[in-house]
């Protein structure tokens, strides 16, 4: 993200505006989907991190389905640091499919 969400609802999507890799225009800065255009096997990665003292927990969402979690977890103890996570997963998807990336809100 090229800015810092404040505050984020329960299973907010969140569409990263900061892509690095997106060959054949299949992710939707906007909505943050990917739609798979064939069907074949395709890497993700979501990182997240955190503003300090504060926590963010991203899902990684297939058609609707839980596909993994990233968690950056602030805590009282460490109210200046910096917390960063990555997650990565490799699916198989139908031409079609959609993925995102949407806050937990809880962990």
């Amino acid at each position: 993200l090229s800015t810092t969400i404040s505050s984020l609802k329960d299973h907010q999507h969140v569409p990263f505006d900061n892509v690095i890799t997106n060959i054949g225009g299949a992710y939707n800065k906007a909505s943050g989907h990917f739609t798979a255009p064939v069907f074949g096997v395709y890497a993700f990665f979501v990182t997240a991190t955190n503003t300090p003292g504060h926590s963010v927990s991203l899902t990684l969402m297939q058609n609707g389905q839980w596909k993994g979690n990233t968690l950056a977890h602030g805590t009282s103890q460490t109210p200046s640091q910096w917390e960063t996570s990555t997650m990565s997963s490799v699916l198989t998807l139908s031409a079609g499919d959609e993925v995102w990336a949407q806050n937990e809100g809880k962990f």
